[in-house]
């Protein structure tokens, strides 16, 4: 029986990329990753759900709501 790993999405494609076995990730990591690694479509398709938190009763921040609008908008795409 060989080792399991577990680790984020985003290392898994590192660690595909140089060998070291294969994953199932979301779309949004192997786009982060830019490795060198096959992508076949897993089925049948997970859901995966994002959200954005904050502490509660904590300030909005403008800056920080234009950046999870903004990554929304890419997520969606």
């Amino acid at each position: 029986m060989s080792p399991d790993l577990e680790t984020s999405m985003l290392n898994c494609c590192y660690f595909a990329a140089s060998g070291m076995g294969v994953g199932i990730v979301d779309r949004t990591s192997l786009r982060s990753a830019g490795a060198a690694i096959l992508a076949i479509p897993f089925e049948p398709r997970i859901e995966v759900s994002y959200f954005a938190i904050r502490p509660s009763g904590g300030q909005r921040i403008a800056v920080l709501d234009d950046i999870v609008g903004r990554m929304g908008e890419l997520m969606g795409q």
